[in-house]
C-alpha cells in the first residue's frame, strides 16, 4: 500500500483548522472553563536533543564500559548542568525527545525501531527524589553498576 495522493480538493481543506473549529463547537456548552489554543507551540527554542549517538554498525563490541552493555542502535542523551535539578518534568522531556525523535526518523513508518532506543539523563549526583518517586509509582529500578540507574516500565522496551 502506498501513500495515498493529494488531490486539488484535498489540498484546498485546512483539515485541522475544520477539525479545531469543531472541537470548539462539541465544547462549546463548557468554554467559559476551557481555553482553547490552536498549534500550540512548545517551548521557545527548536526542540533538540542534547547528544544523539547511532550505532551504525551492529557487529562491532563497543569498547567504553557503559556503551558496550547500555546502548543501543539509536541513544538519546540529555546532560544536565551541575546545578541543574533532574525531576519527573526531565524525565518526561527526555521521553518526549526519544519517542519524537523515533517518529520523526527514518523514511518509513517504524524505521526506528522502539527496541533500539535507549535514553539516558547524566548529571553529577544521584537523582534520589526522582528515583524515590518512581519507586512509588512502581516502577522497576535497577542498578547498572554505580551510579548508573535503569528505569523500567516507560515507554520504551526494557533490557
Amino acid at each position: 500500500m502506498g501513500k495515498q495522493q493529494n488531490t486539488e480538493d484535498d489540498e484546498s481543506i485546512r483539515w485541522h483548522s475544520a477539525f479545531c473549529a469543531a472541537t470548539e463547537l462539541e465544547l462549546a456548552d463548557n468554554a467559559d472553563v476551557l481555553e482553547f489554543h490552536r498549534e500550540y507551540i512548545l517551548g521557545k527554542e527548536p526542540i533538540k536533543i542534547d547528544m544523539l549517538v547511532v550505532r551504525v554498525k551492529d557487529n562491532v563490541i563497543l569498547k567504553n564500559e557503559i556503551a558496550k552493555d547500555f546502548f543501543r542502535g539509536h541513544n538519546v542523551i540529555e546532560y544536565k548542568s551541575p546545578g541543574d535539578e533532574v525531576n519527573i518534568d526531565t524525565l518526561y522531556k527526555v521521553i518526549a525527545y526519544a519517542a519524537l525523535y523515533k517518529a520523526e526518523t527514518g523514511g518509513y513508518v517504524d524505521a526506528v525501531k522502539d527496541n533500539d532506543i535507549t535514553m539516558s539523563i547524566v548529571r553529577e549526583g544521584k537523582p534520589v527524589k526522582l528515583l524515590d518517586m518512581l519507586r512509588k509509582r512502581n516502577f522497576q529500578i535497577d542498578t547498572r553498576c554505580k551510579g548508573i540507574y535503569e528505569v523500567g516500565g516507560l515507554i520504551f522496551p526494557y533490557k
